[in-house]
């Protein structure tokens, strides 16, 4: 499941939800991650994103932060 919605002219949330089921066996059977971002137009043709995920599991549990930026030529 995912939902992205504008905050306003330069700001964009996005969050979701995501089940992983391994069909094959693996250190895990399965996790579900939860994840978010906003991101901000700085300029028309820049924008910077922060975005963080959080997954758990059966005896499994990991996160993530990152900062990231797109051009538009």
């Amino acid at each position: 499941m995912r939902a992205v919605t504008p905050l306003g002219k330069r700001v964009i949330l996005d969050g979701f939800v995501i089940e992983t089921n391994f069909m094959k066996a693996a250190a895990v059977k399965n996790f579900t991650t939860f994840g978010s971002s906003v991101s901000f137009r700085v300029t028309q043709k820049f924008d910077v994103t922060l975005g963080g995920n959080y997954d758990t599991g059966t005896n499994y549990n990991s996160w993530a932060v990152g900062l990231s930026s797109a051009w538009k030529f």
